[in-house]
């Protein structure tokens, strides 16, 4: 799972920079939807393994939603950032 997280993550980032250099903000929606889709089939594959298990098993599966809504965050400001840099440097260079 993690080796995926980086691999969306890489992506999302390049696309983010690659949107900015064609000026398209709608790329924004498509990076946080994927991760949004990632953290729901992770927590449902956890939640599936989990089973019927002791209750701390629950209380790392919330943990684990926790964990990938803060990286949801920080990816989406970083894509933001992203984004108006690249734009900014394609106007700057005459784009």
């Amino acid at each position: 799972m993690r080796d995926l997280k980086r691999l969306l993550t890489g992506t999302v980032l390049a696309g983010s920079a690659i949107g900015g250099w064609f000026h398209q903000p709608a790329w924004l929606l498509a990076p946080a939807a994927v991760s949004l889709l990632f953290l729901l089939l992770e927590d449902r594959a956890v939640r599936g393994q989990i089973g019927a298990a002791a209750w701390a098993s629950e209380g790392y599966a919330r943990f684990l939603v926790g964990t990938n809504l803060s990286l949801l965050l920080r990816n989406a400001i970083l894509n933001a950032a992203i984004l108006a840099i690249a734009s900014a440097l394609h106007s700057a260079l005459g784009g």
